[in-house]
Parts: structure tokens; sequence; C-alpha cells
């Protein structure tokens, strides 16, 4: 019989409050909104360290300097979430689909300035090439540790085999600040169901929603939808300062489904400042509430010193 772990601080009075990202924004060229010089510089360089499609092996990214244009209104059409919840240092993952194949994405980045839209990309975006034609990519977003700013908006454009762009999906980004430092570990999700992020340290200890604080100074600093009281963040993270050397391994697990009938998520690994790792998975299902690590789904180890 699976053992039932009863939560002990996973109310929302309990959970830490989420700092707003602090905002630095690196001025290359500068448009106008309302008299006020706005930052339109290759933008999305600065955000996104990294863009994947999932279980395409064929694709590959790269960043192209010119302008996003508007598409053509006969091209492919995107449909994606029109906004998301991300984290610095952490991924997201965008379910895409297409009125029509498509071989290649694009994606641009507005930076917003004191909350005032330019009403169109900055310059510079990553052209995600396809493996094969399709009409369905999840993609996974990778993003900067330190974000330039906390209000951004992305810009998403299909492209179909004759070369034919399609029209721009713009979808906005509510960015929370979280811990990064020696090691960040992330999770977030698609649906607003309860999934929990574990980690086991070296000497044995887990730091999970009813162990947030480690004693070699390891935190959940972020923990969402606790018992389906949903709040819209979708992201969990773990952070430390300073590691212990040793091997890690970090477990997610659906608690609860909410009444969903199926999440999909994806964890970023960041260690020591080397390139993320990333790894994707779904649940289905009502959920196993338990924190067992013998019941609940291994994501991967990583070594420390």
């Amino acid at each position: 019989m699976p053992s039932v772990h009863v939560r002990t601080r996973r109310s929302r009075a309990g959970r830490v409050a989420i700092a707003v990202l602090t905002v630095i924004i690196g001025l290359t060229t500068a448009c106008s909104v309302s008299g006020t010089p706005v930052a339109a510089g290759p933008a999305i360089d600065g955000f996104v360290t990294g863009v994947t499609a999932i279980n395409d092996s064929g694709g590959s990214s790269s960043t192209v300097s010119g302008t996003l244009g508007a598409g053509q209104s006969a091209g492919p059409t995107l449909r994606l979430p029109d906004n998301v919840t991300a984290i610095n240092g952490g991924s997201v993952l965008q379910n895409t689909t297409s009125s029509t194949p498509i071989t290649s994405m694009r994606i641009a980045l507005e930076a917003k300035h004191n909350g005032k839209s330019t009403g169109k990309p900055a310059p510079g975006y990553t052209e995600l090439k396809l493996g094969s034609a399709t009409a369905t990519a999840s993609v996974v977003m990778t993003l900067a540790q330190q974000l330039p700013s906390e209000d951004f908006a992305f810009y998403f454009a299909g492209v179909d085999a004759s070369g034919v762009q399609g029209p721009m999906v713009r979808q906005e980004v509510k960015a929370l600040k979280v811990g990064t430092g020696a090691v960040q570990v992330s999770t977030s999700w698609t649906v607003d169901s309860d999934l929990d992020l574990i980690l086991v340290e070296p000497s044995g200890d887990k730091i999970y929603f009813n162990n947030k604080t480690s004693s070699s100074g390891g935190t959940l600093d972020l923990d969402s939808n606790a018992d389906c009281d949903i709040d819209g963040k979708n992201n969990e993270n773990i952070t430390y300062p300073q590691a212990p050397s040793g091997t890690y391994t970090v477990y997610v697990n659906l608690y609860s489904s909410c009444g969903t009938p199926a999440t999909d998520y994806v964890v970023t690994v960041s260690v020591g400042g080397q390139q993320p790792r990333t790894f994707t998975g779904t649940f289905t299902g009502p959920g196993l509430r338990t924190a067992d690590t013998s019941e609940i789904r291994e994501v991967t180890t990583f070594q420390v010193g």
C-alpha cells in the first residue's frame, strides 16, 4: 500500500511570496512609445538561451539578425496559449498546433518599457527548423538566469515548406524571479495541476513540499498549486547558493491532477554555469499523493564537485 504524505506547509498563507524580477535593459537601438525611448535591440538572445523541439532529432535553431515580419494571412497560423508564466533560469514548454504543416518556426520577443508595448517585436529572432513538416510541435524554450526585463512578450510564426510565413501570434509572459546560484533545478507544466519537484541530496536529505530548506542550504523557493489551490504559477524551483559535492537525484510527481486529463512538464537542471539540461514528460491519471521516492518518477542525476 503506497505511503500517503500529509502536507504540513502547503497552504496559500504559508507559501513564500515571489519577488518581482529586477530589470536591466541593454540599449542598442531605440524606438519611441509616447515619447519614451524603448530598447529595440536583438532582444531574443538576452532572454532565451535555448530552443528545441521535442522528439525532433533533425531540428536545429539559429538566431537571425533581421526583424520578424508580419507574415501572410494565407500562410500557416499557429495556435498556442495567449499567456504563460515563466521563471528566470527555467524553461517553458510550448505545445503548438498549426492550421497547415510547417517546416520551421520563428520566435521573436518584445521587451516592454514601464508596461508600455511597442506593438511589434524587437530586431533579432530565433529560427527553429524542424526535422520534417508537421502541424503539431512541442517546443522547449529555456530562459536566461538573469533576465533583462520582467515584462515581455513572445511572437511566434510558422513557415511552410514553400517558405511562406504565416501571421505572427503574440504571447504575453509573466516572469517570476527565483533563486539561481551554484545549482538550480526547476520544473514547469502546462495545466492547472499539482506537480511536485523533489531533490535528494548526496547526504540523503530530501528537499520537497514538507521540507523546503535543507541543512546544506538548498531551498524550494517556489511551490505552486498546493493541494489544488491553483495560483497560476505552474512552476517550482530549488536553488543553492553553494552546493555540497556529490550526486543529486531529481524527481517529479503528479501529486494531484486537479481534474485535468494530462500534465506535460519540463525539468531544467543548471549546475555551475554549465549549459542547462532539460527533460520532458507527461503524467496522466488522478495523481499519487506521496513523496516516497521509491514510488515516484526519477528524472535524472547530476554531479557537483
